[in-house]
């Protein structure tokens, strides 16, 4: 049942709350008062449960033409320092040679690497950008950005190619660049789903929605696809800080949790680090003014299930199963596949966020577990006090890094049954470093 019909439905909140199947073709969702528009895709079978149950729905256009037309438009600038050599869509191919090129470029501060294969063969392409890009620092905290996780989906994958090149392109010229390059090892995913990009569809070559299919704190097992296995395999083999999903279909940065226990829409469902979240969510909407000013949501933030529930989502996993890792998702424009002649004014909304965001790696306390023999601790864990989150320390190398709103906390660290504390006091944009000697 491989057939995807793109659809759009209306249902009340109660009617969404009374109906939990309609979760397996949860795509995206306009909030409307108390009616919610839904847009996306649906098999045969799914038609047909929607039309057991009541649901009106109607079938869209296809704009399989519109979109060919928008991915054969070529840059009229070569010159990756005007907005024009930006204004096109980039195919998988046109992507692998882009990204080989900045690394071939700049290969002091960036080097290329896969983090293994799509469903029809297609690397994972990641770029790994630092002062010291063959070694791992460990006082530098990683970031990670990824796009294109829904292959219709498309803006965040090209915004992530020019935030490449800023990076880049900036390190030696730019103030706020330099900064950032050299004190955080940054990995950048412009596509997590290659194949759905080139088949033009949400799902990947599998038809799953691997938005969907990460281990959940209700639902987890499953058989996971291999984009999905290759990130989680990615994320639990480092030590991320900081990191955000970019998709399409909305403007709004969209924060954990995704999931409640009721498997209700429009509950405020808040997870122990709401504070944290809500903080350096707003640090991307506030500099994204068509983002802030939303009249769908208020300042350009939300709680993920006081939108919409959803399950098997990869930033409620970060959280909950990585260990150390915080995500947001940022849904980037209204259209999921734009002509390419907005891209540049989509850059320019979203440029200084995107650095903003990254920044926040920095923001918080940090520091190194020892023994009072100098002996690297690599299994303690790092307690806030009234936050219900623990974070573990770099297994590598001792270190801990805990991003934190602005405030003062007492932090806890734990090794081998004993625990110790000291005061915190962390400023906007700052960090501030303690050390744990047992």
């Amino acid at each position: 049942d491989a057939a995807e019909h793109h659809i759009r439905a209306n249902v009340t909140l109660a009617e969404l709350n009374e109906w939990p199947d309609l979760r397996s073709i949860d795509v995206n969702w306009e909030r409307h008062g108390q009616e919610f528009q839904r847009e996306g895709y649906a098999s045969d079978a799914q038609l047909d449960m929607l039309s057991a149950l009541g649901v009106q729905f109607e079938l869209m256009p296809d704009l399989s033409a519109r979109i060919e037309q928008h991915t054969r438009k070529v840059a009229s600038s070569s010159n990756p320092e005007d907005d024009e050599y930006w204004a096109t869509h980039h195919n998988y191919e046109e992507l692998t040679s882009m990204m080989q090129e900045f690394a071939d470029s700049y290969p002091s501060i960036a080097a290329l690497y896969s983090i293994g294969q799509s469903v029809e063969g297609r690397e994972l392409w990641v770029m790994r950008i630092s002062d010291n890009v063959d070694v791992r620092e460990p006082e530098e905290p990683q970031f990670k950005y990824i796009g294109n996780m829904h292959g219709d989906e498309v803006v965040g994958r090209e915004l992530l190619l020019r935030l490449i090149y800023t990076l880049l392109a900036g390190y030696s010229t730019d103030e706020q660049v330099f900064d950032l390059v050299t004190s955080t090892e940054i990995h950048i995913m412009p596509s997590m789903n290659p194949d759905g990009y080139e088949h033009r569809r949400r799902a990947n070559a599998n038809y799953v929605d691997i938005n969907r299919n990460f281990p959940d704190r209700f639902y987890g097992g499953g058989e996971y696809q291999p984009e999905v296995r290759a990130v989680m395999d990615w994320v639990m083999g480092n030590h991320f800080i900081l990191s955000a999903n970019l998709h399409g279909g909305d403007r709004v940065a969209n924060y954990p949790y995704d999931g409640n226990e009721q498997g209700v829409s429009g509950i405020y469902t808040a997870c122990p680090d709401d504070a944290l979240f809500r903080h350096v969510s707003l640090t991307y909407s506030s500099l994204n003014l068509p983002m802030y000013e939303s009249t769908s949501f208020e300042d350009g933030i939300t709680n993920g299930a006081a939108w919409y529930v959803l399950y098997g989502g990869m930033q409620d996993w970060n959280y909950v199963y990585s260990g150390s890792c915080f995500e947001i998702t940022i849904e980037l424009y209204q259209v999921k596949w734009p002509s390419p002649d907005i891209l540049p004014s989509l850059w320019n909304d979203n440029h200084q966020s995107l650095l903003a965001y990254m920044a926040k790696v920095h923001q918080g306390v940090r520091g190194t577990v020892t023994l009072a023999t100098g002996e690297v601790v690599t299994d303690a864990t790092i307690s806030i006090n009234a936050i219900g989150h623990d974070v573990t320390v770099d297994p590598v190398s001792g270190w801990y890094f805990r991003p934190l709103a602005p405030g003062p906390y007492v932090v806890s660290a734990t090794y081998n049954g004993t625990t110790t504390s000291q005061p915190a006091n962390v400023n906007n944009g700052q960090f501030e470093r303690i050390d744990f000697t047992f």
